[in-house]
């Protein structure tokens, strides 16, 4: 399996897992565009925690870099620590209070958004209603649709079945089908 792998992969992974510090910062380089995109979608497209749960990915990503053993190649390896973060920020925020959260929905409620092609406001209402999904299927939908990932590596990614990725997926589509109808 590792034949697969670049030479030069192969001695990156190794740097950084035995902790060289330039090693850490060539992961930091070639994996932050996926990391931040992904942290960006499942937080709901929020631009102020992007990126303070970034730095926590790669914090956890150096803490955790000896448990990195390779069978996945480190972009996966990112990926989960990637949506665990995601997870642990959510509980966090759903511990500390619950007038936050109806605060957030309410101001992007209020927000109007300016004058634009009917294109574009299709794609803001369906980015607010995806952020109203609960996490798990907004997970689902962001690891299929916009990171354009197979099902059976989501389901390796979140731990599931194939077939409770297909489940999570047909219930997120019938919710956002359901209330994209309501605003027509």
């Amino acid at each position: 399996m590792k034949a697969d792998v670049p030479r030069a992969t192969t001695s990156l992974e190794q740097r950084f897992r035995t902790g060289v510090p330039a090693a850490l910062t060539e992961v930091i380089a070639i994996h932050q565009p996926l990391v931040s995109r992904l942290v960006y979608r499942l937080t709901a497209w929020s631009r102020t925690d992007t990126e303070d749960i970034v730095q926590e990915v790669f914090v956890n990503a150096l803490r955790s870099r000896k448990t990195f053993d390779a069978r996945s190649s480190l972009a996966t390896w990112l990926t989960r620590i990637t949506i665990n973060t995601c997870c642990t920020e959510r509980r966090k925020r759903l511990l500390r209070t619950r007038y936050w959260k109806r605060l957030l929905t309410s101001q992007s409620q209020s927000i109007s958004s300016p004058p634009a092609a009917d294109l574009h406001e299709d794609i803001q209402q369906t980015m607010t209603e995806l952020r109203r999904l609960p996490a798990t299927y907004r997970e689902a939908v962001v690891l299929r649709y916009l990171e354009e990932m197979e099902i059976d590596d989501i389901a390796r990614l979140l731990n599931l079945s194939r077939p409770a990725v297909e489940v999570r997926l047909h219930r997120a589509r019938a919710m956002l089908r359901t209330a994209l109808l309501k605003g027509d």
